[in-house]
């Protein structure tokens, strides 16, 4: 979504819940956040309309949901909606994923462990050198992952990131070589066979020019993986 479109929405919000909702308190302002992602970390956790327990229930969110954050006021995170509309949250309820926080993307995760294995498992049967997973580029890729589910598109350009290289290169990744591909499954046992068969996905992941891989992991509105991959060749 474009971020004036976004601080725009925020503006109206807070001028809004002051003028209607007496529990906002003037003394406050919000700070429009870019580039923050939190983690549910309670099942059955409100989405609301205005910055109280008593306001009205916009959605309901379950443990290990992803959310796109685009400010804070006071104890609550602003976050974007599937519908592009925007809610509150109490930061009491989430946990942020940041360089400092990778879990989420770190191959402790069986479906990102799985993709990984499976692409150097192809790699070795055409003898190709085994590929690398590296973090700060899962980070990146977890990041593109959730605006895509978010805001519920395939393809390469991000209004929110833009290209793949500008991620890159905002992020200080230098890099000879890089792309991106991405895939949206039901199930795991899917990962393999869109590996082996996708033309696009087969010749970048054999691709001996690429040393490094991350994973980005998130889900779409209607609880599909949707999960995309950078590649690069950083070598000197």
């Amino acid at each position: 979504m474009n971020t004036k479109f976004l601080k725009l929405q925020l503006l109206i919000w807070f001028f809004t819940s002051l003028f209607f909702n007496t529990k906002v308190q003037a003394q406050y302002s919000f700070t429009y956040l870019e580039n923050v992602v939190v983690k549910v970390i309670s099942p059955n956790t409100n989405i609301y309309s205005a910055p109280n327990l008593e306001s009205y229930i916009l959605d309901t969110k379950q443990k290990d949901d992803i959310l796109n954050v685009i400010g804070e006021y006071t104890n609550w995170y602003i976050v974007q909606l599937k519908d592009n509309s925007i809610g509150l949250i109490h930061k009491d309820y989430v946990a942020s994923l940041d360089p400092e926080n990778t879990k989420l993307i770190s191959l402790d995760n069986e479906t990102i462990e799985n993709i990984f294995n499976s692409i150097n498992s192809l790699r070795e049967e055409n003898n190709t050198q085994y590929i690398n997973y590296d973090e700060k580029l899962s980070l990146i890729a977890q990041k593109k992952a959730i605006d895509m589910a978010t805001n519920e598109y395939i393809n390469h350009f991000s209004e929110t990131y833009k290209t793949p290289f500008k991620m890159l290169k905002d992020n200080n990744i230098d890099f000879k070589f890089a792309t991106e591909s991405f895939m949206v499954i039901n199930n795991d046992s899917d990962i393999l066979d869109i590996i082996k068969n996708n033309k696009f996905i087969n010749v970048i992941s054999l691709n001996k020019n690429f040393n490094k891989i991350g994973i980005g992991l998130s889900k779409n509105y209607k609880s599909e993986k949707v999960i995309v991959q950078i590649f690069i060749n950083d070598t000197q």
